[in-house]
Parts: structure tokens; C-alpha cells; sequence
């Protein structure tokens, strides 16, 4: 039995590096010749958020930011709608969350701080991009938007911490697909070497991008 399980786990083993995702090539890491600018990525316990600099978005790509014409900073985080937005989450909530296809928001925060001073204490990695990879990560933000049937994206409330709103987003959320897959996706999008079928927590995720990215938060 103990000769079966080191086969089975040394297969797995191997399943799982052959299945890990390289950079893309042109896109990660960002050329000498393009200029590149930088996001970072937060922690927030099961929740984990991506954090722009504003004026580094082109708002053709990603008009919703409009919303936010004060803000110097935007951080984004998608998830299950009732979840997400309840005052008090309850044992079904998260239940139905996890094992069950729910509808799902984006939650959008206009920030005036640094992601290190607005979020003290949290961990935040910074990562570079090409600026094709950050566009195309901006076009990945504003996909993630429902649409209403003129096409506007649909605020449905009051966010939760500072200017922030919820909208009602595209996609369905479910264990295999939540809100640390969904920013893995958006980051393989620029290009780099994340798998996003692999980041089902917050810690995976991080685990992955301290392979290219730089911590600037707490390291925990």
C-alpha cells in the first residue's frame, strides 16, 4: 500500500508541474523596449482584490472607472452576490456560496492612499506588467461588468468600506470558480505565470505570485 501511495502522489505531483502555466510569451515579462506599469494584489482573508492606479488606466478600455473621478487608486474584488454584500454572512450563505452556481458582483473601491497605507497591516504584492499585459487586464475588469439592455453596467448598492459600490457582474460563482480564481484569470490575462484553475484560496494565489511578484505588505 505505501509503494501505491508514493506512486499516486509522485503522479499527482507531476500532473500538477506539467499543468502549471509559463509566462506568456510577449506579454510577461514586460519587454525592454515597452514601457511596463505595476498593480497590486491584497489579501483580504477568503477575499483577495486588485488595486490600479488610476491614471495608468486608459478609460476606453475600462469606462466603468468613470464612477470614481476622485479617486487616485481602484481596487476591484468579485464574488457571490449575497455573500459578498451581507451585513452578517450566516453558515448557508457560505454553504450556498461555495457548492452552489450564484450570481455575483464586483465590488469596486475608489481609493485617495497608496494600497499600503489604506490597507496597513495586510499582505500586498506588487507586480509589473507590460503595458499590453495591463491593458489587457483593464479590458478583463470591465468584461466582468452584467450589462443592462442599453449596455450601462448596473450599480446595485453602497460598497463596503470607503467610496466603493457593488455592480452586478458576469459569471457565476461557485468553489472552483471564485473570487481568488477570478483574479488568477485576470492576471494570466496579462500574461503572467499563474494557473488559475490552482487558486481556489487567497493563499494559493499569493503562494504563486511571490514567484514573480515583489511583497510590499506584511509577509505572513
Amino acid at each position: 500500500m505505501k509503494i501505491f501511495r508514493k506512486i499516486s502522489i509522485t503522479l499527482i505531483s507531476g500532473i500538477f508541474l506539467l499543468t502549471c502555466l509559463g509566462p506568456k510569451e510577449g506579454l510577461y515579462p514586460p519587454p525592454d523596449h515597452q514601457y511596463s506599469k505595476s498593480i497590486h494584489v491584497i489579501n483580504l482573508g477568503w477575499h483577495s482584490g486588485v488595486i490600479f492606479k488610476r491614471d495608468n488606466i486608459d478609460p476606453v478600455l475600462w469606462p466603468a472607472i468613470q464612477d470614481f473621478p476622485d479617486a487616485e487608486y481602484i481596487e476591484v474584488g468579485w464574488g457571490d452576490a449575497d455573500f459578498y454584500q451581507a451585513e452578517e454572512n450566516t453558515v448557508w450563505q457560505g454553504a450556498k456560496a461555495l457548492f452552489w452556481p450564484t450570481s455575483s458582483v464586483l465590488h469596486v473601491v475608489g481609493m485617495k492612499r497608496p494600497p499600503t497605507e489604506y490597507f496597513p497591516g495586510y499582505q500586498i504584492i506588487k507586480i509589473v506588467l507590460s503595458d499590453s499585459g495591463y491593458n489587457n487586464l483593464t479590458r478583463f475588469m470591465q468584461d466582468s461588468y452584467a450589462r443592462d439592455d442599453s449596455g450601462a453596467v448596473i450599480p446595485i448598492g453602497r460598497g463596503l468600506y470607503g467610496d466603493s459600490r457593488f455592480y452586478q457582474a458576469n459569471g457565476k460563482y461557485l468553489f472552483a470558480n471564485n473570487c481568488n480564481n477570478w483574479i488568477a484569470k485576470g492576471i494570466r490575462q496579462a500574461g503572467c505565470p499563474i494557473t488559475p484553475a490552482y487558486g481556489c484560496t487567497s493563499g494559493n494565489v499569493f503562494y504563486q505570485l511571490r514567484k514573480f511578484g515583489e511583497d510590499v505588505g506584511v509577509k505572513n
